[in-house]
């Protein structure tokens, strides 16, 4: 006797996007990544609970060259008694070799966004304005040099 099972997986694991618009000097930037904090980071599968412990989650970040930042990454997302807030930073490295640590600013606070969310296992953050530096173009600034070393020989007498 023949028996047909259908199986319906059950979602669990949270799509989470980005964008961020109107990046000033983007022309610029060699590479960017980032993280987004107060997420959970254990998810049992068995009752679909969350763990009330935050994590913050790596992520990469795409540029199209002009204005605009995008990335997409997988998280359990974030509980719902957790009050901690969900905060974006980013690391960028410029072709001039400076590093720079994006996270104070009041557009980088994503908590009202993440629990706003139309769908919470779909969620799309928006962020308006991000100003990367302007590399210094010029034969002007600051350049060191060393001197070649020379051969120095000492008697030491004691």
């Amino acid at each position: 006797q023949e028996h047909v099972m259908t199986l319906f997986p059950h979602e669990l694991i949270c799509t989470y996007t980005y964008e961020v618009r109107n990046v000033k000097n983007l022309k610029h930037m060699a590479q960017m990544s980032g993280t987004l904090s107060g997420m959970s980071g254990i998810l049992t599968f068995f009752n679909e609970d969350l763990d009330e412990e935050c994590v913050t989650l790596p992520f990469g970040a795409y540029s199209d060259g002009e204005s605009t930042v995008t990335g997409r990454f997988y998280t359990f997302g974030h509980h719902e008694e957790n009050a901690d807030p969900h905060k974006m930073t980013f690391y960028v490295i410029m072709d001039d070799g400076g590093m720079y640590c994006y996270k104070d600013s009041e557009n980088l606070d994503v908590t009202t966004q993440i629990h706003n969310a139309p769908d919470k296992r779909n969620v799309h953050i928006i962020i308006d304005g991000l100003n990367l530096p302007q590399p210094v173009e010029s034969e002007e600034g600051f350049k060191p040099s060393v001197d070649d070393w020379t051969k120095e020989e000492h008697d030491i007498i004691i």
